[in-house]
């Protein structure tokens, strides 16, 4: 199973913490590749804390939120073709926080029969599942 990831993330200053730095080590355990996008201007100093979990960043204000960067990720990730032989593409953001190795959840959903799933949902609303 290859799995792609495809990461969000924004903050102001650029800081990347190291709750970010946690998740990205856990997604690195259960993925082949991660595609790092921030919706802010890069910290130079910052993104060298990002090389031992990521493949690609990109770092760029650009107003569009989680999804504008799960857009430029896709986009990316199609451009490179890393996505022709990818079985699932994951979009987290930093907006989590992944407290423990996520092996068992996935082991468990690769034998379920389903186009998508998410780890939580709502029903604020109407019945979805959370980004």
């Amino acid at each position: 199973m290859k799995r792609l990831v495809i990461f969000a993330a924004y903050e102001k200053s650029g800081i990347v913490y190291d709750y970010v730095l946690s998740y990205l080590e856990y997604l690195r355990q259960i993925s082949d590749a991660i595609v790092f996008v921030a919706d802010n201007e890069p910290n130079p100093a910052e993104l060298s804390k990002l090389a031992p979990f990521v493949n690609h960043i990109e770092c760029s204000h650009h107003g569009e939120y989680d999804f504008g960067s799960y857009k430029r990720g896709f986009n990316y990730a199609k451009s490179h073709y890393l996505l022709d032989d990818t079985d699932e593409v994951l979009f987290c953001n930093d907006s989590c926080f992944c407290t423990d190795c996520l092996s068992a959840v996935f082991d468990k959903m690769q034998s379920s029969a389903c186009d998508f799933w998410s780890m939580t949902g709502s029903y604020e609303y109407e019945e979805h599942l959370q980004s």
